[in-house]
């Protein structure tokens, strides 16, 4: 028989560690590409896996005649070679299915602390929507007309080059990081200027900057010196603010995402999935108008940013024992396609930001 003041080193044996219920918070990103697409129905039972969507052609004065006294007199009708032409142009949209699937053993629903199914649903819904917002990313960081283009023309997306440099590789400068290659208000200027030029239609009343944290830290960075910055607790109180703006210049409102597009010593080119560099020195900011871009409104198949979940139970010829004790799973029916290349403006930058 032991002698003496008992202590836990005397019941270590019967001690365990206690699994608290309460889950820590996780690194949800911020998603913001949806917010200004244009939504187009693909409705059920209309034939079609692919989308096509027309504008008609831009305003010109050359079909206007002017009545005089000799080649078109008054009174007398103008001839058909002078008539004004309606003319369509069109954007085709490929659009492809995507599936989760989460499998959750009887075992491992019946001995867990948590609530898998309930998890597993909610897993799924955030995976959708990064998966989704990602792909609208990748379809404006495109930099050269891909394999099926859409009769979209790639190339003639604006491009601006911070601390002006001519060109993707002078921005990249060979790996080498720089402080004046960060963007400035003069580039995000030279952004809305080209959209302005090019007609682009504004939303709310002005261009929207999506832009990831490294990019707005610059931004905000330069702003005790610059006035045209306005941060965006400035004016919310009279204007409703854009899912993660954070403020705005020249007319443009920036909001903040954190689902970056980075580079390296490759452009995005025409496949910006195979050049994406997570480590990349060179970032993709983009400014656009509205019907800039667009993605399409399913709700038969399931929008990604509000996925349908299914969980299906129960034994079955695949799974007679029901050793699986539930499958829960979302799908989505959907592309992002760039409508209006000429309202986009591109910015590749580098960041003094650390992060």
């Amino acid at each position: 028989m032991a002698l003496g003041e008992t202590t836990t080193a005397n019941l270590l044996n019967s001690l365990q560690r206690f699994y608290s219920r309460d889950l820590l918070m996780r690194m949800i990103p911020t998603l913001v590409f949806a917010d200004y697409a244009l939504k187009s129905p693909l409705p059920a039972k209309s034939g079609s896996k692919t989308m096509r969507l027309f504008r008609f052609d831009v305003p010109t004065a050359a079909g206007v005649v002017q009545i005089d006294g000799t080649t078109n007199p008054e009174g007398v009708p103008i001839t058909k070679d002078k008539y004004r032409q309606l003319n369509l142009e069109y954007v085709d949209v490929d659009l492809s299915q995507y599936v989760q699937v989460i499998a959750i053993s009887d075992v491992a629903d019946v001995t867990s602390l948590f609530d898998l199914v309930g998890q597993a649903n909610i897993q799924n819904a955030e995976d959708a929507a990064l998966h989704c917002d990602t792909l609208t990313q990748l379809e404006l960081a495109v930099t050269a007309n891909p394999a099926s283009p859409g009769n979209v023309d790639y190339t003639k997306k604006n491009y601006v080059y911070a601390g002006a440099a001519a060109s993707y590789a002078d921005v990249y400068k060979l790996g080498a990081k720089d402080p004046a290659l960060v963007v400035s208000s003069g580039d995000i200027l030279d952004a809305a200027t080209a959209l302005k030029v090019n007609k682009a239609p504004k939303i709310g009343g002005g261009y929207v900057m999506a832009a990831p944290p490294q990019i707005t830290h610059d931004i905000m960075k330069g702003a005790p010196g610059d006035t045209v910055w306005v941060n965006a607790v400035s004016y919310s109180a009279v204007q409703q603010l854009f899912n993660g703006e954070v403020g705005k210049l020249y007319g443009v409102r920036v909001v903040e995402h954190n689902n970056a597009y980075q580079s390296a010593a490759t452009a995005p080119g025409a496949d910006p999935k195979a050049n994406f560099n997570a480590t990349g020195i060179v970032f993709s900011a983009f400014v656009f108008g509205r019907q800039a871009y667009g993605i399409p409104n399913i709700s038969q198949l399931g929008s990604p940013y509000a996925p349908s979940v299914f969980v299906v139970s129960g034994a079955s010829k695949s799974d007679p024992a029901n050793q699986i004790r539930a499958m829960v799973s979302w799908k989505a029916f959907w592309a992002a396609k760039i409508l209006q290349p000429r309202w986009i403006a591109h910015i590749f930058s580098q960041s003094s930001s650390s992060a």
